[in-house]
């Protein structure tokens, strides 16, 4: 049963993990701005998209190292024009590695073209750092094989987008 379901409503995988606490605790809101870090292949923004409202300034980021077109192209589905139809263009894609300056610079960016919601933001130096009103993330390093190494480096990954996600003087 759950299987079908989960096709009829084309969620995928790991997505149902997002759906279910969803559901319990509400944690999209038509108007957010959300960020999805790791983004391919595309379940999680998939779904949040139809959680959002555009008319309302929701809006989507997602972000991966890999470009999120070429891995939809090479899994035969069309995840990414769903995800733009969704969003009536509140939808940006920042391909590149999260943890450099650049990209993250770029993720601000497009918080504040998107208005970032959360949008405060930090201020810091005289300048308006816009946050996300919801941080998701599936990130996840290239694995070793040493258990030690990768559950360090997982760790690192998490404290980064965690800092990312409240301001690194927390």
């Amino acid at each position: 049963k759950r299987k079908k379901r989960n096709k009829n409503q084309n969620y995928r995988g790991k997505n149902n993990k997002i759906n279910n606490s969803d559901k319990r605790q509400t944690l999209i809101q038509p108007s957010m701005c959300v960020l999805d870090l790791g983004a391919a292949p595309g379940g999680w923004s998939l779904y949040v998209s139809t959680k959002l409202d555009a008319s309302k300034n929701g809006a989507l980021v997602a972000v991966d190292l890999l470009s999120l077109d070429e891995y939809l192209q090479m899994q035969s589905t069309d995840v990414s024009s769903r995800i733009m139809e969704n969003m009536s263009g509140n939808f940006d894609f920042v391909q590149g590695d999260f943890t450099q300056r650049e990209v993250r610079e770029e993720i601000l960016d497009v918080l504040r073209r998107f208005g970032g919601n959360g949008a405060e933001g930090d201020i810091r130096e005289g300048l308006v750092y816009p946050r996300a009103d919801l941080v998701i993330s599936d990130m996840a390093p290239n694995f070793t094989g040493d258990s030690i190494t990768d559950a360090l480096r997982t760790l690192h990954l998490c404290e980064q987008a965690f800092g990312f996600s409240v301001g690194y003087e927390c």
